[in-house]
């Protein structure tokens, strides 16, 4: 029904309580003064309460209900009935049929029937229950609370502080203004807090929750979850399943938890932490902070400063942009510094650390790493370990630290050949004692030594490539590497590798 009945001739009620029911016919009552109870048995009928607290029952066909003043309670009944609860604190009941309700002023209480109803909160503090069926569910002002019921709702919390659980079914939930609390339930839910500074909750199903504007909270639970902060400064929590989170603008908190999660920090200072299983993080642009945890994880700082920990695992580590700090873990990690002046450190673990463009300081932690500098002045320290250490193309200081280091200068092509005496290698540790190498290119008539080169406060073995191949050193041969503190060495000796 979508009109009320134009009915001539009401029945009205006396100042007294009355108690008026209905007929087979259309019935058109009014209960005026009183606490009046009013049925309209079978037919479309037009029942209106009036002043004081009233009961009113549809019954048979498509009904019309208003409550008017007072404490009223209004039943729906048999058909597509509408309902009006009017001033005061009323309770609405929908029953067989596609049911609307509106609770009018006051804190009044909705509740659904077994079809596709639509309840209407209005003004005050409401409670609205969908029951069966299809059902939309409407705040409006007040701090509400809305229950969506079985089946496939749709629940808006409007404007107040609400809070909206969607039950059974596949329900799409929004909070609307101000600060709100949503629950998912049974079914694949979407949660929108939209503005306010909202708390979103996930449950057994694949959920969607997105935050809107504000400071949010989402939580996912046990499905494979999406997770959109949007604006504000955003708390993303994942929880069980394979989940997709992204922060959005603002400086957010991201957390991972089980299974193998994507975690996007997009714009802001945002902190990102994997947790278990085998994780794809994305810090984005801002000064970030990205945490591995167990499992063979992806990080990428993106543009901005950024931190990066490895931990438990096999984890792939990329600065990106500006002067990045990465930090490897237990694994046999892969650290990237990309652009700017980087400093990584392996830890544990057999790395592989490259610093890419920029000054880069680059450490390679316990057992055997792999270490290169390329493009910048870059500053390598193997430690423990037998370490592979490849400078690059400009003026790098390579340290090997303990074990039997291999000093790479020269590998498919010379190292620091550039005529200039501002690009070499200088070799800060090279002791034949521990079993170290030197790497080049090519064949040791290519090459030249010179004992006693001094560099600043550096002396010890020249290297250099004899760019006339005389086979003597002289003021033409290009200054490849300087191993500091030698004395004495050939290019025949067993510590030499040709490539």
């Amino acid at each position: 029904m979508t009109t009320a009945p134009d009915y001539a001739n009401p029945v009205y009620g006396n100042p007294g309580n009355n108690r008026i029911d209905g007929s087979d016919d259309n019935d058109y009552f009014i209960g005026a003064a009183g606490a009046d109870t009013l049925k309209g048995y079978n037919g479309n009928d037009l029942l209106y309460g009036e002043a004081d607290n009233d009961f009113l029952y549809g019954g048979d066909g498509e009904d019309w209900l208003y409550g008017g003043e007072g404490r009223d309670r209004l039943y729906t009944g048999f058909g597509d009935d509408v309902a009006y609860g009017g001033a005061g604190n009323d309770s609405l009941h929908g029953d067989l049929g596609d049911d609307t309700l509106y609770g009018g002023d006051g804190s009044d209480d909705l509740r659904g029937g077994v079809g596709n109803d639509s309840l209407i909160g209005d003004k005050g503090n409401d409670r609205l229950r969908g029951n069966q069926g299809q059902d939309f569910l409407y705040g409006n002002e007040g701090q509400d609370r809305l229950y969506g019921g079985e089946d496939n709702d749709t629940l808006w919390g409007n404007a107040g502080d609400d809070i909206v659980h969607g039950g059974d079914g596949d329900d799409l939930l929004y909070g609307g203004d101000d600060n709100d609390k949503l629950y998912a339930s049974i079914g694949n839910d979407t949660l929108y807090g939209d503005m306010g500074d909202d708390s979103l909750y996930g449950h057994l199903g694949n959920e969607s929750l997105e935050g809107g504007e504000g400071y949010d909270r989402l939580y996912g639970r046990l499905g494979n979850d999406t997770l959109l902060g949007q604006e504000g400064d955003d708390t993303l929590w994942g929880h069980e399943g394979d989940d997709s989170m992204v922060g959005g603008e603002g400086s957010d908190q991201l957390f991972g938890a089980d299974d193998n999660d994507t975690l996007v920090g997009e714009a802001g200072n945002d902190l990102l932490h994997g947790g278990d299983g085998d994780d794809w993080l994305d810090a984005g642009e801002g000064y970030d902070k990205i945490y591995t945890s167990i499992g063979n994880d992806i990080a990428y700082g993106g543009l901005g400063n950024d931190n990066l920990h490895g931990d438990l695992g096999n984890d792939q580590l990329y600065g990106g942009d500006d002067n990045d700090r990465l930090y490897g873990g237990i694994g046999n990690d892969s650290l990237y510094g990309d652009a700017g002046d980087d400093r990584m450190t392996g830890n544990q673990g057999e790395d592989s650390l490259l610093g890419g463009a920029g000054n880069d300081r680059i450490y390679g932690g316990e057992e055997n790493d792999t270490l290169l500098g390329e493009a910048g002045l870059d500053f390598l320290h193997g430690g423990d370990g037998d370490d592979l250490l490849y400078g690059g193309d400009r003026r790098d200081t390579l340290t090997g630290g303990a074990g039997a280091d291999t000093f790479v200068i020269g590998q498919g092509d010379v190292y620091y050949n550039s005529d200039t005496t501002y690009d070499y290698a200088l070799i800060v540790d090279f002791n034949i004692a521990d079993g170290d190498q030197l790497q080049l290119q090519g064949e040791a008539s290519d090459y030249v030594l010179r004992d006693s080169v001094t560099i600043g406060s550096n002396q010890g073995t020249g290297v250099y490539m004899d760019t006339n191949s005389n086979g003597i050193f002289d003021n033409t041969d290009e200054l490849i590497s300087l191993v500091r503190d030698t004395a004495g060495l050939t290019l025949n000796d067993s510590h030499w590798n040709f490539t």
